[in-house]
């Protein structure tokens, strides 16, 4: 079974965002994600977003994830995220490049130190 729930809490430096295990990307569903996070950091002033889950499950063809990416970067977050997921190292890229390329920096990491160092917070 495939969710698209997910939580958003704030820290002392960032905003969390936590995917539950089998969350799913939904295309449809992303505007509505997007235009909350974007009210949670707005509200608390901080623009860089930690996103963080298990075995996320990502059925988007090439124009989903270029479609994504520029949803991505029209709320302007800077936005890390680790996870295990299925999409194609091929499709993680586009989104990143696309994303990035369009004012709105994102990037994959395998691991949450990582992910913090390149946000800049602890």
């Amino acid at each position: 079974m495939v969710r698209s729930d997910y939580t958003i809490s704030i820290q002392p430096e960032y905003v969390l965002v936590e995917r539950p295990e089998d969350y799913g990307v939904i295309l449809r569903e992303m505007p509505a994600m997007l235009s909350r996070l974007s009210a949670v950091c707005e509200e608390v002033e901080c623009r860089k977003v930690l996103i963080r889950g298990s075995k996320t499950h990502v059925d988007l063809e090439t124009l989903d994830v270029f479609d994504l990416g520029e949803q991505i970067a029209e709320v302007h977050l800077q936005i890390a995220v680790v996870e295990h997921h299925d999409a194609s190292d091929e499709d993680e890229s586009l989104l990143e490049t696309v994303a990035s390329n369009r004012g709105g920096p994102l990037r994959f990491f395998s691991a949450e130190k990582e992910a913090k160092d390149w946000l800049g917070v602890s």
